[in-house]
C-alpha cells in the first residue's frame, strides 16, 4: 500500500495558551430555584417554596398532553402552550414518566413549553411520535443586538462606559462604552447580551447626564436571546424522540430548543440527555438548538434547520462560554456569561445542519471532546460563507474537536471560521474528514482581530478538492511542526498550500509508504512493529512497573499479554495489568487494563495464568508506553510476566 500521506505540523510559532482545568464534578448538586411566574420588568417570577419534585417510588405516569384535564387541542390554530405546560407540571410532580404528543399532529405554542428542572432522580422520556410544536411568538429575553441609532444632539465628545440603558419593557442593559462624536452618540457598544425580559422593537435610551449632556438620544432593541419554543434548561437525563420543532416565519421565536446547566458549580443539572430522530425547522432569530455546557448529549439522527434571514443566525450553538446569555422564563440562570464553564463529550451520529437564512450552520465555543459522526452541514446562501463559527475566549476548553462530516455549498470560501477575543487561540486535537471539500479559499480562516492559532495534533483526511482549495490555514502566521496528518486525495495542489514549514515526510510519491498484510514495515513506515518484555515479583496491593516500550510519533495500535505464576502454597484474590504512559498506574480507562478474579482465594499450585489487554490506539508525540501490574494475594510469592506490543498505524 502506497498511500499518499502529506506528513505535516500544524503549529502556529506562538506560545500555547494555557487552558484552564475542567471544574467537573465540583461542589455537589443543590437546588434548582423555580420561577412561579413571569414578570413584565425582569422575567423573573418569585421562586416557589415547594423546589423540585423528587422520585418518590411511584408507577410511572404517562400523560398524553390531549388527554384530560390537560385538552391541548393540536390542530395548529389553538393556543396549546398553557394545556402542555400543565402536562409537564404533572409529569414533573409524578417524578417518572413518559409525556405524549399525539402522532403527526401539529401543536401551536405561543409562548415557550416547560421542560425545565427536570433532575437525576427524575426518568422522563418524551414521546413525540411524529408530532410538531409550531411556536409562533418572539420571544422576551436579553439584548443581544441593536439597531440603527438615534444620535441626540448637545452633548460632550468622549466615550462613556458602563452607562446603563433605559426603556423598554426589559431592565439591567448595561452598554460596555457609548462613544459621542459632534454632540450625538454614534456607537454603542455590548458586552455580551444583557439584561432581562426585552423584546424586539423595544427603544432603549440613557439619561443625559450618563452621557455628557446628550438628549433626543435612542435605539431600538433588533434582536433579544432566549427564549426557546422547548426549554430543558437545567434537565438531565431526558430522552426525546421523535419531535419536531418548527419556527413561524413571522413571529419568529428566539432559540428553537435549548439545554444546559443553570449554575457553575452544578454539573449534574444539564448532563446525559439523549435527542433520538429530533428535528427543528422553519425560521428562529438566534437559533435552531441551544447548548449551554451541557455534557454527554447524545444525538441520533437530528435534522436542525433554520431559515431565519441574518448573518447572525444558526442551526447549531455549543456554547460552553455562555456567549449569548442564555435565558429562561422559568428557571434562574446563575452562570456569568462570556466565562468557560465545563463542557464535554457531546455527541452527533449522522446529522443534518442547515442554515438556509443567511448565518453560518453550526457555531462552537469551549465544548471540548465534540464529535461529529457523519453527516452534512449546508450553508445554502453563502452570504457568511462559512461552514463553522469557532468562537475562542481567554482560557476556552478548544480539545478534541473531531468533524467527520461534509461541509456543502458552493459559495464556501472556507470550513472553520475561527474568531472571538483571543488574539492567539490554542487547539490541541484537531480532526476533519470530507470525502469532498467545497471551500475555495482555506480550510480554517482567522478573523482580523486572531493574530495566530496554534494547532497540535491535527489529523485532515480531505478526499477531493471539489472548489480549487490551496491553503490550510488562511493568516500570515507561519504552520510549523506538529503531530498529526494531512492526507490529501485526488486534485490538491501541493506547491501552493502556504504558510508550510518544518518536515514533510513525502519521499518519492509524497506521503508515507507501508504494509497492511501483517507483515512488518521498515521503521518508520505503517505496519512498523516493536515489542519489549520484563517481568517483576509482586507486593501485595502495589502498582508495579513490568516493561515499557518507547514509541516515535504518529499513532500505535498498543497490547499486551500478561502471565501470572506463582508457587504451590500461593493464594490469590484478583490480579490487574495495564498499559499507560504513566510507570506503576493502573489506569482507568476501559481497553487500558485487564482484571482476572479468582474465586476463594484461588491457589496457584505452580501453574500459571494468562491475561490479555486487546489492542488500544495510543496517539502519541513520541512518548513511553509502560505495562503495569497489581495483585492481591496471601502466603508465598507471585510474579507478573509482560510483553508488550505496538504496531504503527501511521
Amino acid at each position: 500500500m502506497n498511500n499518499r500521506i502529506l506528513h505535516v505540523a500544524l503549529v502556529v510559532l506562538i506560545p500555547l495558551v494555557l487552558l484552564c482545568s475542567q471544574s467537573a464534578f465540583a461542589g455537589a448538586l443543590r437546588p434548582l430555584a423555580r420561577l412561579a411566574g413571569s414578570n413584565a420588568a425582569d422575567g423573573v417570577g418569585e421562586a416557589d417554596s415547594g423546589g423540585l419534585a423528587t422520585n418518590t417510588g411511584a408507577p410511572p405516569a404517562t400523560i398524553n398532553v390531549m388527554a384530560a384535564p390537560y385538552k391541548a387541542k393540536c390542530d395548529n390554530f389553538t393556543d396549546d402552550a398553557a394545556a402542555i405546560n400543565t402536562a409537564t407540571a404533572a409529569l414533573r410532580a409524578a417524578g417518572q414518566g413518559s409525556l405524549q404528543f399525539p402522532p403527526g399532529r401539529t401543536c401551536l405554542v405561543l409562548s415557550s413549553i416547560d421542560l425545565t428542572g427536570f433532575t437525576h432522580g427524575d426518568y422522563v422520556d418524551i414521546q413525540g411520535n411524529g408530532s410538531v410544536i409550531h411556536g409562533a411568538f418572539a420571544p422576551a429575553g436579553p439584548v443581544g443586538t441593536l439597531g440603527t441609532i438615534a444620535a441626540g444632539s448637545g452633548g460632550s465628545d468622549a466615550t462613556y462606559t458602563n452607562v446603563p440603558l433605559t426603556g423598554g419593557s426589559g431592565s439591567g442593559c448595561i452598554a460596555a462604552s457609548l462613544v459621542v462624536s459632534a454632540g450625538g452618540v454614534r456607537s454603542v457598544t455590548l458586552s455580551g447580551p444583557c439584561g432581562r425580559a426585552y423584546v424586539p422593537g423595544n427603544t432603549l435610551s440613557a439619561a443625559s447626564a450618563d452621557i455628557g449632556g446628550v438628549r433626543g438620544f435612542s435605539v431600538p432593541v433588533a434582536t433579544v436571546s432566549g427564549g426557546a419554543v422547548v426549554d430543558l434548561l437545567g434537565s438531565s437525563y431526558m430522552r426525546i424522540h421523535s419531535l419536531t420543532v418548527w419556527g413561524d416565519s413571522t413571529n419568529i421565536p428566539n432559540v428553537g430548543l435549548q439545554h444546559g446547566r443553570i449554575d457553575t458549580a452544578a454539573l449534574s443539572n444539564a448532563d446525559g440527555n439523549v435527542f433520538d430522530n429530533v428535528r427543528t425547522t422553519g425560521a428562529f432569530a438566534l437559533a435552531s438548538e441551544l447548548n449551554f455546557s451541557s455534557e454527554s448529549t447524545e444525538w441520533n439522527l437530528p435534522n436542525l434547520q433554520n431559515s431565519a434571514p441574518g448573518p447572525l443566525s444558526y442551526a447549531l450553538i455549543e456554547d460552553g462560554c455562555n456567549h449569548f446569555n442564555i435565558y429562561s422564563p422559568f428557571i434562574a440562570e446563575n452562570a456569568p456569561v462570556d466565562k468557560q464553564q465545563s463542557m464535554a463529550h457531546n455527541d452527533f451520529d449522522t446529522g443534518v445542519f442547515v442554515q438556509s437564512g443567511g448565518g453560518v450552520p453550526i457555531w462552537i465555543c469551549g465544548a471540548s471532546d465534540l464529535h461529529f459522526r457523519g453527516g452534512y452541514a449546508y450553508n445554502v446562501t453563502g452570504a457568511v460563507p462559512y461552514g463553522i463559527a469557532l468562537y475562542t475566549e481567554p482560557g476556552s476548553h478548544n480539545w478534541n474537536y473531531d468533524f467527520n462530516i461534509h461541509f456543502e455549498a458552493t459559495a464556501l470560501t472556507d470550513i472553520f471560521f475561527l474568531t472571538g477575543p483571543t488574539a492567539a487561540p490554542s487547539f490541541i486535537g484537531f480532526r476533519y474528514a470530507d470525502h469532498f471539500v467545497f471551500a475555495s479559499n482555506s480550510i480554517i480562516k482567522t478573523d482580523s482581530g486572531v493574530t495566530s492559532a496554534t494547532f497540535y495534533d491535527v489529523d485532515m483526511h480531505l478526499a477531493n478538492n471539489g472548489n480549487s482549495l490551496g491553503k490550510i490555514l488562511n493568516t500570515p502566521s507561519t504552520i510549523g511542526n506538529s503531530t498529526g496528518t494531512v492526507y490529501l486525495g485526488s486534485g490538491f495542489p501541493t506547491s501552493n498550500w502556504s504558510n508550510l514549514t518544518g518536515p514533510i515526510d513525502n519521499g518519492s510519491s509524497l506521503g508515507w509508504t507501508g504494509v497492511t498484510d501483517g507483515s512488518r514495515a521498515p521503521r518508520g513506515e505503517i505496519g512498523e512493529v516493536l515489542s519489549a518484555g520484563g517481568r517483576s515479583g509482586m507486593l501485595y496491593n502495589i502498582p508495579t512497573p513490568l516493561t515499557s516500550l518507547t514509541l516515535s510519533a504518529g499513532d500505535w495500535d498498543v497490547w499486551a499479554t500478561i502471565i501470572v505464576s506463582g508457587e504451590i502454597t500461593t493464594q490469590v484474590n484478583f490480579t490487574q495489568a495495564s498499559i499507560s504512559t504513566t510507570s506503576g498506574e493502573i489506569s482507568g480507562i476501559i481497553g487500558q487494563f485487564v482484571t482476572t478474579i479468582y474465586q476463594n482465594s484461588t491457589p496457584f499450585a505452580n501453574t500459571s495464568y494468562t491475561m490479555s489487554i486487546n489492542p488500544y490506539v495510543f496517539h502519541t508525540k513520541g512518548e513511553t508506553i509502560y505495562c503495569n501490574g497489581l495483585a492481591l494475594f496471601s502466603v508465598s510469592t507471585i510474579n507478573e510476566n509482560c510483553l508488550i506490543t505496538a504496531r504503527r498505524r501511521r
